[in-house]
């Protein structure tokens, strides 16, 4: 009897372990003339997690394990969805500028916003190459979301 009660409370034990696995990804925001970013909120797809960028430096985030989607908002800027690929634990992102369009369609700002979208991995590797970011390439997958298509 004392087996079979410690067998299936290893299994109940190893079964919510599994469930509660987390890992920790630290994020460093620049926009696009390659200066800090501040004061941005981070949310896990599902708002789970909510965390906002402060002063001291990049942002520590505990994530659960089937976390792969992260949206980055903030005042001022397009708001970056990115999909983490398996073993991304640094994210270093660039942040388009918001902009307001007067007197044009959504197609001609879809268009301005795919020109700048197309620019960060040329961005991406100035910042490197200035010391900004750690690494040369990106760990993520961004998606720009257009606003015809909302």
């Amino acid at each position: 009897m004392k087996q079979f009660t410690f067998f299936i409370l290893s299994i109940v034990c190893g079964v919510l372990s599994g469930y509660g696995q987390s890992r920790n990804i630290t994020i460093t925001l620049i926009d696009e003339r390659l200066d800090s970013v501040y004061s941005n909120e981070v949310k896990i797809k599902g708002g789970t997690v909510s965390r906002t960028m402060d002063f001291r430096g990049p942002l520590q985030v505990s994530i659960p394990d089937s976390v792969t989607d992260i949206t980055i908002r903030g005042v001022g800027y397009e708001e970056a969805l990115l999909h983490l690929r398996p073993g991304c634990d640094h994210l270093e992102v660039i942040l388009m500028f918001s902009y307001i369009y007067d007197f044009i369609t959504i197609k001609q700002i879809d268009r301005r916003r795919k020109r700048r979208y197309n620019k960060l991995p040329a961005l991406y590797q100035q910042a490197f190459q200035k010391g900004v970011f750690k690494s040369d390439k990106q760990c993520f997958d961004r998606e720009l979301v257009l606003y015809s298509d909302r």
